[in-house]
């Protein structure tokens, strides 16, 4: 199967197979339909949305021989620890900067003891465990098992980062938000729509060009995506329970210039790797029919 079209079957499902029961509890919720569903559904079915298109992808694109290959890059823990060490700690840090600039500037502080730093840290663990198993698991097997290395058979590191960003952004659909639009609510539906994606876009951008990074430079290794993915997620909860539950004003402004400065300087580095020929494609992981 071409490259151009795996990539739009890939989408396709990945987005039917997550908005649909976005849409079916949003429906519900909004009296649109004679049921409804629980939350619960979009995080044990929708959430798996990507991985499953990407295994029903890479199954048209080569085979039973592509999904055992794809499930042994899954189980090969032979990386070097460093990448792991990145992979759990790298959002981490930079929730620890911006925790400990706001009690050195004394402004919008939290109140941090010993006791809270023990459990949260203790959560923090368990989160990536979780966090893992669920979004890791359930996205990265598709977005990084294929779209990002069927986008670098024909793309640049860069440009297919960008790509991968705006889409990925794009899944993200909040049910509050499709909640107000089918309720015809379109104003409030803007309010909370447009902010959260611009906002998300501005996040995902950097992020994604460091993990293509850090994807190519792993070989490809689908278990460090999955832990930084679980990480990331774990870290936010982290200093979600450090600031109990109120994030300071600063916090998201702060955290999306740390990812720009990070982000920006990783171009010339993803620049080199198409250089060097660095750059893990669907050739380098996939037997292609």
């Amino acid at each position: 199967m071409k490259i151009y079209k795996s990539i739009i079957i890939f989408c396709f499902l990945a987005f039917f197979l997550t908005w649909f029961w976005i849409f079916l509890y949003s429906a519900g919720q909004a009296n649109i339909i004679p049921f409804k569903i629980g939350s619960v559904y979009i995080s044990l079915f929708g959430a798996f949305g990507p991985t499953l298109a990407g295994i029903i992808t890479i199954y048209l694109f080569s085979g039973k021989e592509g999904i055992k290959n794809t499930f042994k890059n899954l189980i090969n823990f032979r990386i070097a620890v460093k990448y792991y060490l990145i992979a759990l700690f790298f959002e981490t840090i930079l929730f620890i900067i911006i925790v400990l600039a706001s009690v050195f500037l004394d402004y919008q502080k939290p109140v941090i003891n010993t006791n809270i730093l023990i459990t949260s840290g203790i959560n923090f663990f368990y989160n990536v465990f979780f966090c893992s198993l669920i979004s890791g698991l359930g996205e990265e097997l598709g977005w990084r098992g294929f779209f990002l290395p069927g986008l670098q058979l024909k793309f640049s590191p860069l440009f297919a980062s960008l790509i991968t960003s705006i889409i990925v952004s794009l899944w993200h659909l909040k049910s509050n938000a499709l909640i107000e639009l089918l309720k015809g609510n379109y104003i409030l539906f803007s309010n909370l729509f447009f902010p959260d994606m611009g906002q998300r876009i501005m996040i995902t951008i950097p992020v994604i060009f460091f993990i293509t990074y850090l994807f190519n430079k792993t070989g490809g290794s689908l278990l460090i995506m999955v832990l930084f993915h679980g990480s990331s997620n774990a870290s936010f909860e982290w200093v979600k329970e450090i600031y109990r539950g109120n994030l300071p004003d600063f916090f998201f402004p702060a955290f999306i210039i740390m990812l720009w400065i990070i982000g920006l300087s990783f171009i010339p580095i993803l620049i080199k790797q198409k250089q060097k020929g660095e750059i893990v494609n669907l050739k380098t992981l996939l037997p292609i029919k």
